[in-house]
């Protein structure tokens, strides 16, 4: 929980933006006052300006897109060579025509164990090592 008083809370957020936007404040002087930096306290008050209180609140981080994403085709490559072939990063980065850090990336998200587990619980498997088959429970661990 974060401090009511912070400098960053949406409350703090809509005091600088008011002290700029209708006091008529700089906004270098709003930024000190608020300790953080000019550019922010424009933000914040163009926010304001354009969309009200409602605009100090927090907004997600995440990407709206992703331009650079690994195509579907080529993860679903890596898959197959990573389970049919039982080939590494290094060999499967060769084959594919990708970069390794691609390779990585797809294999950290596909073959770490909690994706497994969820895909294995999907499909109603218990994930419990000792109940799983023995060629499941080996391909949770690669």
């Amino acid at each position: 929980m974060v401090h009511a008083n912070a400098a960053l809370t949406p409350r703090a957020r809509l005091r600088t933006a008011r002290l700029i936007a209708e006091e008529h404040c700089s906004s270098s002087v709003a930024a000190k006052t608020f300790m953080c930096t000019e550019p922010t306290a424009r933000k914040w008050a163009k926010r304001f300006r354009e969309e009200g209180p409602a605009g100090m609140q927090d907004r997600s981080s995440r990407p709206r897109h992703s331009p650079t994403r690994t195509p579907s085709s080529v993860v679903r490559q890596i898959v197959s060579h990573r389970w049919r072939h039982r080939l590494g990063p290094v060999q499967i980065g060769g084959r594919v025509d990708t970069y390794l850090s691609d390779v990585n990336v797809v294999a950290v998200v596909v073959f770490a164990t909690a994706y497994m587990e969820y895909c294995l619980t999907l499909r109603g498997v218990d994930c419990r090592p000792s109940l799983l088959p023995r060629s499941l429970a080996q391909a949770r661990f690669l």
